[in-house]
């Protein structure tokens, strides 16, 4: 990190990491579902089994970011950040040989020979604009970059590419906190998705009668019923709808000591 004075800094780091396979990936037959042929009983479904490969190599990642932070006032600061990730050996599945004995389709877990790069910028900032009010907000873009692969051809889309949120916090009389926020995704471009962008709303109201006990009143994506945000039979191979997220309303109470 860098200094050059008390309202400016500049930052960078390097890392790398690794993911051990899991138990499951490396021991466990799972049953993923049933997949309709047509035929009647019992030739009606075949059975989807995910197969375990005990020579799995943990996942890893090399990843590099930077980033200028400002405080232009006592009250209002922003930050900006670049950064770069590379993966290496990505557990992934590949389809094996139809069974027509037992009428299971495996899929395999392997380690992927080609590599993947992600890289992108994240936008924040904070206003101060009360003693009682702040605002913050962010936004980040994503790209993901890989050669084709025709085991996995939609792996770039199954991020979305753009994020953003706007959060509106005040500290109200009677000591009640009230925190009111805007958020949007980006659609999934992944050709098995089909998952469009959203915006959705959230909303809390605490309240703290006594100090460390906190009583709280959440409302979660209050601008529709519901929405999809990922369509889990894309990555296995199976039909049916997207599971959508609904609206949601709810109590918390929360004691410290």
């Amino acid at each position: 990190m860098w200094t050059p004075d008390p309202k400016h800094s500049v930052w960078a780091s390097v890392s790398r990491a690794a993911r051990t396979p899991s138990r499951g990936e490396t021991q466990a037959n799972i049953a993923l579902g049933g997949v309709p042929t047509g035929f009647p009983a019992p030739f009606d479904q075949i059975q989807v089994m995910a197969q375990p490969n005990p020579d799995l190599r943990a996942e890893k990642v090399f990843a590099a970011e930077i980033g200028y932070r400002t405080q232009w006032t006592d009250k209002f600061s922003t930050d900006i950040t670049a950064f770069s990730n590379h993966y290496t050996d990505l557990i992934m599945f590949r389809q094996g040989s139809l069974n027509f004995a037992t009428l299971t389709q495996p899929l395999i877990w392997y380690n992927n020979s080609r590599e993947v790069t992600t890289r992108g910028i994240e936008i924040a900032g904070e206003w101060q604009a009360l003693d009682w009010m702040r605002f913050t907000g962010n936004y980040s873009h994503l790209k993901i970059e890989r050669p084709y692969d025709s085991d996995n051809p939609d792996i770039a889309g199954l991020s979305p590419r753009h994020r953003g949120s706007l959060r509106w916090q005040m500290d109200l009389p009677e000591r009640v906190k009230l925190d009111l926020t805007l958020r949007h995704v980006g659609k999934l471009a992944a050709v098995g998705q089909q998952v469009p962008a959203y915006t959705t709303f959230d909303a809390r109201l605490a309240y703290e009668p006594v100090s460390g006990l906190e009583l709280a009143f959440v409302a979660q994506n209050l601008f529709s019923p519901r929405h999809p945000e990922f369509q889990d039979s894309a990555a296995i191979s199976l039909p049916g709808a997207a599971a959508e997220i609904p609206r949601s309303i709810y109590g918390k109470l929360s004691w410290r000591f």
